[in-house]
């Protein structure tokens, strides 16, 4: 399936890291992960729901790791990774999403430059201030 004119235009209209970063007065982490580089921009936060915007860099791994207490939805919508969670592995691209059951053991590995929105409910304490 090819993609719209509208998200091979995306590269376009989303600003670059760098300058999300020196140009947000919006609280960010930098992420944990293995070759690369992950930030997250938190987008609503309260005590029973949070959501953040999230970039990870091509070739970056979120380390296998678990949510205690919240169940995660993760949906990208730019980019391509592979989410991994005990011996299944899934493709997610613009578009599609992924729900996380809490005390899961889960990955993330980035093939492309990807941004993501993570929901978490409820919402992890510090997320996305906490990193991994």
């Amino acid at each position: 399936m090819e993609q719209s004119e509208h998200l091979k235009n995306l590269d376009k209209i989303i600003p670059t890291l760098k300058d999300m970063v020196n140009n947000s007065n919006e609280p960010y982490i930098k992420y944990n992960v293995l070759n690369g580089t992950s930030f997250g921009f938190c987008l609503f936060s309260e005590p029973n729901v949070s959501v953040q915007r999230a970039f990870i860099s091509k070739g970056a791994t979120f380390p296998e790791h678990i949510h205690d207490n919240e169940t995660e939805i993760l949906s990208v919508y730019y980019g391509k990774c592979i989410y991994k969670e005990k011996e299944k592995e899934i493709s997610l691209e613009p578009g599609c999403s992924v729900r996380i059951e809490k005390n899961v053991p889960h990955s993330i590995e980035a093939l492309e430059n990807t941004w993501i929105i993570g929901i978490c409910i409820p919402s992890e304490e510090g997320y996305p201030h906490a990193g991994y």
